[in-house]
C-alpha cells in the first residue's frame, strides 16, 4: 500500500483499519500536522486498538507526494517490522538504561536502523539521545527527528501505541537497511568563537568573554546591513545560525530561535568550551546543498534501491521558513527521483553509524528503504 493523506476523523479511522487488516503491512509511520481536523481524544483510541506498532509525530507542516500540507495527516504503511520503545524524559538514566537492556534482550540482534521521534522541547532531550548513542553506538543508522508545534511552547506531540504523548520520545529498531543523505547549505561568516557561557546547553551568554548577543549582532548587522532592533528578532535570525565547529571541518548547525537580554537561545545543545562560527546561506545554497543530500542517495553504491521509489524527508521548519516561496523547489528537487512523504521538524536526526549521534538545525535529512507493494 501507498502512503495516504486523510483529514478527518472518519478518514483516519477506516485507514487504520485497512492498514491492520493488510497482511502487507507489518508497521505504521504517522506524520500529523500540528493544525488538522482530528482531534487528539478522537484518534487516540484508535491508536491503541492497533495491533501493529506506530511511531511518528506532530509537525508544522506535513509533506505528502512532494507537497507540503499546513493540515492533515499522512499515513506512512511499512512493509517491515518495527520493534519500538518509548521513553520518558522524567525517568531517571538508570531506568532509562535498564529499559533499553530489557527491551534488546527480547528482540533481534540483527537490527540495522534506529528510528527515533523525541519531544523537542522535552526537558533532558538531550540526555536521552546520548543514552541511546551510548546503547547502540555505530551498530546502527539513525533517522529521526524532534516532533512539536511551530511555537515552540510545550505539547503532546509524540505518537506512539500509547497515544499522543510529551516530554518522551519514542525509539524503534528494524532490520530493515536505509540509505541516508544528509546536507545544509550553510557557509561561516566569522571566525569561530569559544562558548565561554552557557546555561541548560541551548542559552549562550557569552562568546570569547564577550556578550554573545552583542557579539552576534555586530556580525549580523555588519554583514546584513540591518540594524536587529527594526525587525522581530527570528525574522533575521533565520538567516544567520551559529555553526558548531566539527573536527573534520564540518559544521553541525544550531538555529537561534530568540534573544534574553544578552543570551543566544539556541533551538538545540551547545556545549561550553565549543567553537561556534555564525553562518549564512542564500537561497541559492541551500537549494545546492539539496542536490547534494539527493546525491548522496542516488550515488551511493550500497543503495539498497536500485531506483528510489520512496524519499523519506526530514526537513527543518527554520529551513521552511527561510526558503519560503522557494521551499517547494527543494522538494521538487527530491521529486525528481520519487515521491517525497515527511515534516518539517524541530530538529533533525541521522547517522550514518560512524560518528556522535546528534540533532542537526536548518538541515535536510533523506532517507529511503524498500517498500513492498502489491
Amino acid at each position: 500500500m501507498r502512503p495516504t493523506y486523510l483529514n478527518s476523523e472518519k478518514e483516519f479511522e477506516e485507514q487504520i483499519s485497512s492498514l491492520e487488516s493488510n497482511t502487507e503491512v507489518q508497521s505504521i509511520l504517522i506524520l500529523m500536522a500540528e493544525n488538522n481536523n482530528c482531534r487528539s481524544e478522537m484518534i487516540e483510541p484508535i491508536i491503541k486498538r492497533c495491533s501493529k506498532t506506530i511511531i511518528g509525530g506532530v509537525f508544522p507542516q506535513i509533506i505528502f507526494e512532494t507537497v507540503l500540507f499546513h493540515t492533515g495527516i499522512v499515513l506512512i504503511p511499512l512493509s517491515f517490522k518495527l520493534e519500538s520503545l518509548v521513553f520518558d524524559f522524567n525517568k531517571s538514566m538508570d531506568v532509562c538504561i535498564a529499559e533499553i537492556t530489557d527491551f534488546v534482550r527480547n528482540i533481534s540482534t540483527e537490527e540495522q536502523t534506529l528510528y527515533l521521534f523525541v519531544d523537542a522541547v522535552g526537558l533532558k532531550k538531550d540526555v536521552y539521545i546520548d543514552c541511546i548513542f551510548n546503547f547502540f553506538g555505530t551498530s546502527v543508522k539513525y533517522i529521526g527527528c524532534g516532533c512539536g508545534s511551530i511555537t515552540f511552547e510545550p505539547c503532546p506531540c509524540v505518537i506512539t501505541n500509547d497515544g499522543i504523548i510529551e516530554n518522551a520520545g519514542v525509539f524503534a529498531l528494524s532490520r530493515e537497511p536505509i540509505t541516508l543523505g544528509v546536507a545544509h547549505g550553510w557557509k561561516a561568516i566569522s571566525e569561530p568563537m569559544k562558548i565561554t557561557s552557557v546555561e541548560n546547553n541551548r542559552r549562550i551568554s557569552s562568546l570569547n568573554w564577550e556578550s554573545a548577543y552583542d557579539t552576534y549582532k555586530a556580525i549580523v548587522e555588519k554583514h546584513a546591513g540591518k540594524k536587529l532592533e527594526d525587525f522581530p528578532f527570528f525574522e533575521i535570525a533565520k538567516s544567520y545560525p551559529l555553526g558548531i565547529v566539527k573536527i573534520d571541518g564540518e559544521y553541525s548547525v544550531r538555529q537561534v530561535v530568540s534573544v534574553n537580554e544578552n543570551e543566544l537561545i539556541c533551538l538545540d545543545r551547545v556545549e561550553l568550551l565549543e567553537y561556534v562560527s555564525v553562518m549564512y546561506g542564500n537561497k541559492d545554497d541551500l537549494l545546492f546543498a539539496a542536490e547534494d543530500a539527493m546525491k548522496m542517495i542516488t550515488d551511493n553504491k550500497n543503495n539498497i534501491n536500485s531506483e528510489v521509489d520512496i524519499i523519506f524527508c526530514v526537513d527543518c521548519i527554520a529551513r521552511k521558513l527561510f526558503l519560503d516561496n522557494e521551499f517547494s523547489n527543494e522538494l521538487a528537487i527530491f521529486g525528481k527521483y520519487a515521491p517525497v512523504y515527511g515534516v518539517t521538524s524541530l530538529g533533525e536526526i541521522a547517522n550514518q553509524g560512524n560518528e556522535i549521534l546528534e540533532i542537526y538545525n536548518t538541515t535536510i535529512a533523506l532517507a529511503t528503504w524498500k517498500r513492498k507493494e502489491k
